[in-house]
């Protein structure tokens, strides 16, 4: 009876059904996959809008400061500071595991040849928790003083500035594309500017990552900052569907 069984499983196209079943339920798989990201990418990760706004804000309160806000990195300090929070808020909402704001002005070089920019970027290694201190955040770029002002520890390879090797221009897409696409196409919306980097990982860091970033101009057309989130390839694997 098993050998009967056995035939009438293969002569009735039992097996080739079953494999055809499973492809049928990885397929499945793969296309809610998909779409939970496109959903994920465009409706939360992306949704820089708000922030946006609040920051072009502070650029456009500039007459009001005076003239010795503009010294060689006060202004700088003085506008990531500002910020901060509402980094943080982005950081938070959108449930990314990193936030970043680089300014755009000065060409300073150091030592290595490297273009450096003045910057914040704010780490969550864990953005499905948080603490009410801030103590589950890590600061990867900012002036030393925000540490302070904010309760945030530094990482373990924190730099005040951002640094950008021109000899490897591909590594640093994530700021160069849209600030290069405000530049050239003024009339388009920062929106519209969006740019998304494939997996990387940054200079001296431990992560790869993907990350999604907009210009950031003030009401004249200026192009004063690149706004941006990472999300890192770790917890994307666990945050999708099985």
């Amino acid at each position: 009876q098993a050998g009967l069984f056995s035939v009438n499983i293969i002569l009735g196209g039992t097996i080739e059904k079953l494999n055809h079943n499973a492809f049928d339920i990885l397929n499945g798989q793969v296309i809610n996959r998909r779409n939970y990201l496109e959903s994920e990418m465009l409706g939360r990760w992306s949704n820089l809008d708000p922030t946006a706004a609040d920051v072009s804000a502070i650029f456009d309160r500039k007459p009001e400061w005076k003239e010795a806000d503009f010294t060689d990195g006060i202004y700088q300090n003085r506008i990531l500071s500002q910020c901060s929070q509402k980094l943080i808020s982005l950081l938070r909402r959108n449930l990314v595991t990193g936030v970043f704001l680089i300014l755009t002005d000065g060409e300073v070089y150091n030592e290595a040849g490297h273009l450096q920019k003045h910057a914040l970027y704010i780490r969550d290694m864990d953005p499905a928790t948080s603490s009410v201190n801030n103590s589950d955040l890590l600061l990867l770029h900012a002036p030393a003083g925000i540490s302070k002002q904010l309760s945030i520890p530094l990482d373990s390879n924190w730099q005040s500035y951002m640094s950008f090797d021109p000899d490897v221009p591909d590594s640093w897409n994530y700021f160069s594309k849209p600030y290069e696409a405000a530049i050239a196409h003024p009339e388009i919306s920062e929106k519209d500017l969006g740019y998304w980097c494939p997996v990387f990982r940054r200079e001296g860091d431990s992560l790869d990552i993907i990350t999604y970033s907009i210009p950031i101009r003030d009401k004249e057309g200026t192009v004063h900052a690149i706004l941006g989130v990472e999300i890192s390839a770790d917890y994307l694997s666990k945050q999708m569907p099985h």
